[in-house]
């Protein structure tokens, strides 16, 4: 393994003054005492010749997140910057980076990763600023994952040219609102000045399920995406993880908050009825799909419990923002709905 060099070999290797961040690495992190380590000294293997920050903030760790975090603090103490909360705050629909890290952030631009994940290439930020030009507004690359699933451990290398995908690139302002989001947080590079308005559009207020996609629609329409083709981090994949739950009502209720925040950025950027009609089909159908296996998994009390749900759901997103195409959607689902607990009571 590389020497880990000290905080004045890194800072000698700066150009220009020592006070000009050019990026700011936003960490968050909670229970993450056998994982937290690596990215820590993934940040600071980092080669640059411009001044970098390290934003670490723990979500109150109950293990020993908080110590190992400190410990890298007392050594680094002009590059990590941490903020050890004492009572969680995710658990209160906080949402943390941009709360806690990003409006902190003193660098031109922003760097992910939280404290799971880890980088593996020591001129990530190198080769990404160098990388942003007039135009674009977010980088990032592809991945290997590190599969902890079952206990075991495998990694994945190169996952999207492994899997013969194709990195989102280009101009996505059309695309973003009906394609997958498969961008991995821990590669993602952006400009402070577009989060800083991302964040004071009011998005933050509305309840919806996942940071890194919200920030991928919002800086979607703001430039073109730049994809590098290489990997530059690993992101490991865990039993907790929002794609990997057991439950798939969770899954159904992921559907349901996109709803919600697709239907905040059709109203804030003025998306055409085409592109609505189209975004609103495509989640349509996917509830359809989970309800479907909800329901052959389950129970007709838990099946009409979670029906009750979705009715919650759709009063309040209904309510919140009156559009009629969300109650449109929810008269079809009802009625398919309707139609499941009629067929699985006769069987």
């Amino acid at each position: 393994m590389q020497r880990l060099r000290s905080e004045s070999e890194i800072i000698r290797s700066w150009c220009g003054a020592f006070e000009n961040v050019v990026v700011s690495i936003a960490c968050i992190t909670f229970n993450h005492e056998s994982f937290i380590e690596n990215a820590i000294i993934s940040f600071l293997m980092q080669k640059t010749d411009f001044p970098f920050e390290v934003l670490i903030y723990d979500d109150a760790s109950t293990d020993k997140t908080a110590s190992i975090i400190k410990k890298y603090a007392e050594k680094y103490p002009s590059i990590i910057k941490p903020v050890l909360q004492t009572e969680n705050q995710f658990s209160r629909g906080v949402k943390v980076n941009p709360k806690f890290n990003f409006s902190r952030a003193q660098g031109e631009y922003i760097a992910l990763c939280e404290g799971d994940d880890y980088w593996i290439d020591s001129k990530k930020l190198s080769k990404q600023v160098t990388a942003f030009e007039d135009g674009v507004s977010l980088i990032h690359s592809d991945v290997d994952s590190l599969n902890m699933l079952g206990g075991k451990s495998t990694i994945l290398e190169s996952v999207n040219k492994t899997r013969n995908r194709v990195g989102l690139a280009g101009d996505l302002r059309a695309d973003a609102w009906l394609r997958a989001h498969s961008i991995f947080t821990c590669t993602m590079m952006f400009k402070k000045i577009d989060i800083i308005e991302y964040i004071d559009t009011g998005v933050l207020e509305i309840d919806f399920w996942a940071g890194d996609y919200s920030m991928f629609l919002f800086l979607s329409q703001k430039g073109n995406i730049k994809y590098l083709d290489c990997s530059t981090a690993v992101y490991r994949t865990a039993n907790g993880s929002i794609m990997n739950q057991k439950n798939k009502s969770n899954l159904i209720e992921m559907q349901l908050k996109n709803l919600n925040l697709l239907s905040f950025y059709f109203s804030y950027f003025d998306v055409s009825r085409d592109i609505k009609d189209k975004a609103y089909g495509k989640i349509k159908k996917e509830i359809r799909k989970r309800v479907f296996l909800y329901s052959e998994r389950n129970s007709i009390f838990e099946y009409r419990s979670y029906f009750n749900y979705f009715q919650y759901w759709q009063f309040k997103i209904f309510r919140f923002l009156k559009i009629n195409k969300l109650n449109l959607i929810y008269m079809d689902l009802k009625s398919f709905v309707k139609k499941k607990v009629y067929y699985k009571n006769i069987a």
